[in-house]
Parts: C-alpha cells; sequence; structure tokens
C-alpha cells in the first residue's frame, strides 16, 4: 500500500511540474521572479537586407601613351600631372631616329633581351646541377642548358660588335631623324607623367629600359564607375538602376551613392572567379558596373571601397534584435520584462536582416525583452528539475 501511495505521490508532481511548464508557455510567470536576464529596450528604426561586397574605382577611359610611330628620344613634355588636356592635344614631342639609327636602337634591345635570356639560363643551370646531385636529373640536362648558354653568350658577341660599330661610325646624331608630336586621343587627366626630356622612346610594341615604353597615363575622368562582381545568388535581386552605397577605403568617412548600370551576361573565368571568406561553394560571378553619381576630385582611378546594394528596406518599425526571438513550429515569441517578471509573450514578425527582426504586432516600443531567452528558459527548466528533486528526497527520507 506504502508504494502505491508513492507512485501516486511521484505522478502527482510530475503532472504539476508539466502543468507549470504548459502554464508558463501561455504567458503566464512560473516562478520567474527569481530568473534574471540579459535585456534590451525595444525601439523603433530604419530595417534593411542588402549585399555588401568590395569593388575598385575605374575611370571611363584609361590608356598609356607611348610613342606609336617609332623609336627615338623625347624632346618636350607639354604637360604635367593633374592637368587637363583636350583631345588632339600635343602631350608631348618625340624626335624619332629612321635608317642606321633605328638600326642601332633595335640592336640595343635586342643585346638587353639576349642579357636576359643569359641570365634566366644560368639560373636554370644552377638548378638542373642541384637536381643532379639529389638524384632528380640526368648530366643530359646540364649539357641541355650550357649548350643554350653557349649559343645566347655567342649571339651577345655579335650584337655588341654590331652595336660598337654603329655608334663609331654614326654615333648619335640628328641628321637623319625628325620630330613627332603626340596626342591626346580624348579628353581626360593626365594621371602621372613617367619619362623627362632626353629619355629614350621606344616604339609601343617595343619595351625601353625594363618598362613598357609609356610616357604618361591619360585618364578620361568625365564618368567614374566601380567594378564589382554579383554572386549568381543575388543576380535575381540585383537590377539595372538599382542604388548603391560605396565607403572608399582611403575617403572612409564619406559615402558615396552610385547606380548599377551594366550586369554582364557572362561570368567571370573560373580561375579569377574568387570567393567570398568562408564561402567554399563553385558559385559564378558576374562582372557588374556601378556609375558613380556624386564623384569628387579627390577620387583615382584603382581606389578600393566597400559597397553596399540594398535589397529591402522598412522605416519606422518597431524592431527587436533576431536572438531575443523564440521559434516554435509556426509560431514566434519573445520573453518580455515586466517589473521585474519575466513573461513570454507571442509576436508576428515582418522582415528579418541578419541582426534584427521587424515586429509587426505583440510588442511596443519602451517595452523591454530579453536578448538571451534560451538561457532562462533552460534555466527555469533546471530550476524545477532541482526543485522536483528535492521533494523527492525528501519522500525516500
Amino acid at each position: 500500500m506504502k508504494r502505491i501511495t508513492i507512485f501516486v505521490l511521484v505522478a502527482g508532481l510530475i503532472g504539476v511540474g508539466l502543468y507549470v511548464w504548459h502554464i508558463d508557455r501561455t504567458g503566464q510567470v512560473a516562478d520567474e521572479r527569481q530568473i534574471s536576464c540579459n535585456s534590451t529596450t525595444v525601439d523603433r528604426g530604419t530595417l534593411s537586407n542588402s549585399i555588401n561586397g568590395r569593388g575598385k574605382l575605374a575611370a571611363k577611359r584609361l590608356t598609356n601613351i607611348r610613342s606609336d610611330g617609332g623609336a627615338g628620344r623625347l624632346s618636350s613634355v607639354r604637360v604635367s600631372d593633374g592637368d587637363t588636356v583636350s583631345e588632339g592635344q600635343c602631350l608631348a614631342e618625340v624626335t624619332l631616329d629612321t635608317g642606321y639609327h633605328l638600326e642601332l636602337q633595335n640592336t640595343r634591345w635586342e643585346r638587353s633581351r639576349n642579357s636576359q635570356l643569359i641570365t634566366q639560363i644560368e639560373k636554370q643551370l644552377v638548378d638542373q646541377k642541384k637536381l643532379v646531385e639529389e638524384g632528380f636529373a640526368s648530366e643530359m640536362s646540364i649539357k641541355e642548358a650550357e649548350r643554350q648558354l653557349s649559343q645566347a653568350q655567342a649571339q651577345k658577341k655579335i650584337l655588341e660588335s654590331k652595336i660598337a660599330f654603329f655608334e663609331e661610325k654614326f654615333g648619335w646624331s640628328d641628321d637623319d631623324s625628325k620630330e613627332v608630336c603626340i596626342k591626346a586621343p580624348f579628353p581626360g587627366t593626365v594621371l602621372e607623367v613617367y619619362k623627362k626630356p632626353g629619355d629614350g622612346i621606344g616604339p609601343a610594341e617595343f619595351p625601353m629600359g625594363g618598362g613598357d615604353g609609356t610616357i604618361m597615363v591619360l585618364a578620361d575622368m568625365s564618368e567614374l564607375f566601380v567594378d564589382y562582381n554579383v554572386s549568381e545568388v543575388y543576380l535575381e535581386n540585383v537590377l539595372v538602376g538599382q542604388s548603391v552605397e560605396i565607403r572608399f577605403d582611403a575617403f572612409s568617412k564619406k559615402t558615396y551613392i552610385g547606380e548599377i548600370e551594366k550586369i554582364s551576361r557572362v561570368p567571370l573565368a573560373a580561375n579569377s572567379q574568387g570567393q567570398m571568406f568562408g564561402d567554399k561553394r563553385d558559385l559564378s560571378r558576374y562582372p557588374t558596373k556601378i556609375r558613380l553619381i556624386d564623384p569628387t576630385s579627390e577620387l583615382r582611378p584603382g581606389l578600393s571601397g566597400r559597397i553596399t546594394i540594398t535589397l529591402e528596406q522598412v522605416q519606422d518599425v518597431v524592431m527587436v534584435p533576431v536572438s531575443a526571438l523564440i521559434r516554435d513550429g509556426e509560431e514566434e515569441a519573445v520573453l518580455l520584462v515586466e517589473q521585474g517578471d519575466v513573461i513570454r509573450r507571442q509576436v508576428e514578425t515582418g522582415m528579418i536582416s541578419d541582426n534584427f527582426a521587424e515586429v509587426k504586432s505583440g510588442l511596443q516600443q519602451g517595452e523591454e525583452v530579453c536578448i538571451e531567452p534560451f538561457v532562462v528558459l533552460e534555466n527555469q527548466m533546471l530550476k524545477e528539475e532541482s526543485k522536483n528533486r528535492n521533494i523527492f528526497e525528501r519522500i525516500f527520507e
């Protein structure tokens, strides 16, 4: 009989515990006065969902100004860094060499390339000898490298003899030369001048002095664009004409406004796609051109910046941190802090961003909610379990 009584008591206690938990879920307080939580005040504000990414600033047009007429020497430079020029304006004058002088110049370029080749072969020879010593290559690879080196060195002697002949016989003279004016192909701004009067200038297809023969860089700054690669995930939401916010790293206090002008239909090549940090999915990215609406004079091509494309936005709405929401099936609720008590209250949400959720009904501005509700609920369950355990222990004493 005593055993039956104990079972009845145990069943009754479990039933009471479940009833208390049920009451708590319906909004009543279940000894919650002893439960504290980290809370925040419900406020109104603007909520938005957006895409964030990185992009680079580009001019409408940009070109390297070179001598397309042939080799020679720069006789004058008529512009400076930052100058604005018109289409067809003379930027620099080059004294071109023809006849024997052009042949002399070409021979010098051949010697320069030959010297680079010799350096490359000598390095390869050292590497091959190491590989042979370690057993990863045969002696034949060393002999082949030595044969190539011998040929390159013989060619160098021929070129040096040819150069010495021309320099001794003709020197560097203006007897067989002419002046050529290098003109601006479009109106723009001179970003930087690399050459000065007296410098040797090579044709556009030949490097000069280790460089690419560029005299200066000209950019059409009448329109500025940010180049951005949009993921295929967002293609459905990104549209031509959509507004964009840009904040450049060099001028982080100012926010520029842009507009999407073009979204390419052709994705980037696989080896240039890149990935967002932590994103290992094989996603295509599409080049997107964003035109700046309000460019300023301090902006320069190549600047990096953070872009924000707003997909949707609601203003002046009641909002709470996403962490404050309790989702139970299709129902959503929060734990409301009211005069020191913690009460569960059902709510209806609207738009949800990464950090905040719009509350359409169930809460008002100024009310206080727990921002870690699951911690509170877990602590409450632990207290109930501890209380029941103490009762059991007293029964069996």
